[in-house]
């Protein structure tokens, strides 16, 4: 049986963001991509943070340029942009701590825990649940921004044929969760749980590696890395302290950092 959602609103969102809620909050029926148009909203000079939700996208997009399907309905796509002064390298710690603040949003507002498969996606039974895309956005001179968004598989059930990794959805029927979930809630927390750790400087905090290495499905596992045309082959060993992933290869320990690689498990 399908689980009841309740649908995206700014009353939800803003309930979610708690202490947050007096950021600027945007809510789309249908958008080409959240994260497209937070990198338009930011052409604007002084644009403040702002969320952006949508409940459709006609054109998600994902890591390495992979598409990431948005239907109307079943899901919950956004983006949250700030603007920063840090280093443009801690877009790889932003990505890392925005797995970090979905697992931690969606265990208090659904019930579900997750876990996170290096260095952006969200797993719940063996399929992807959630995609996490963080950009680096400078439209002038001195003036850098950051749009971290989320793609999230609420209940849907069916999906393209040829998609990269196998997907499946939050909340299904083995789902504990038997209330409707609030979208609009959800999203406002995971927000919530971004900004804090922004505001805390605790990004790249113990706590925050702790629970990311601890949720990290890939540890002990064999994988092929591909970057390029240079292929990778051994076990993770876990994460290192700027989530780069530790494989151990015949050769010696390697230290991946997202980028463009891709990474996936060997069967046994």
């Amino acid at each position: 049986m399908e689980q009841a959602l309740i649908p995206l609103s700014e009353s939800g969102v803003r309930r979610g963001l708690a202490e947050y809620g007096g950021i600027q909050v945007k809510i789309f029926e249908e958008i080409d991509s959240t994260n497209t148009e937070a990198k338009r909203l930011a052409q604007a000079a002084g644009c403040p943070t702002t969320l952006l939700a949508a409940r459709a996208q006609t054109a998600g997009r994902g890591r390495l340029g992979r598409d990431f399907y948005s239907p109307a309905g079943t899901g919950l796509y956004m983006t949250l942009l700030w603007r920063t002064d840090k280093p443009l390298d801690e877009a790889v710690s932003v990505t890392a701590a925005a797995a970090v603040a979905a697992s931690r949003a969606i265990r208090t507002v659904a019930g579900v825990e997750t876990g996170i498969k290096w260095v952006n996606d969200l797993y719940r039974s063996g399929g992807k649940v959630c995609g996490i895309l963080t950009e680096v956005v400078t439209p002038r001179a001195g003036e850098t921004y950051l749009a971290a968004g989320w793609g999230i598989n609420l209940t849907t059930a069916e999906f393209p044929s040829g998609l990269r990794a196998p997907a499946g959805c939050l909340l299904d029927a083995d789902s504990p969760r038997r209330a409707p979930l609030d979208v609009g809630m959800l999203c406002g927390q995971i927000a919530r749980e971004l900004l804090t750790m922004l505001n805390t400087d605790t990004v790249t905090a113990p706590a925050t590696l702790e629970e990311y290495r601890r949720r990290l499905t890939l540890t002990g596992q064999s994988v092929r890395a591909t970057r390029g045309n240079e292929i990778l082959e051994g076990v993770v060993r876990g994460v290192d302290s700027n989530f780069g992933l530790i494989v151990e290869t015949p050769d010696g320990i390697r230290i991946l950092h997202s980028g463009e690689v891709s990474v996936r498990v060997i069967a046994p």
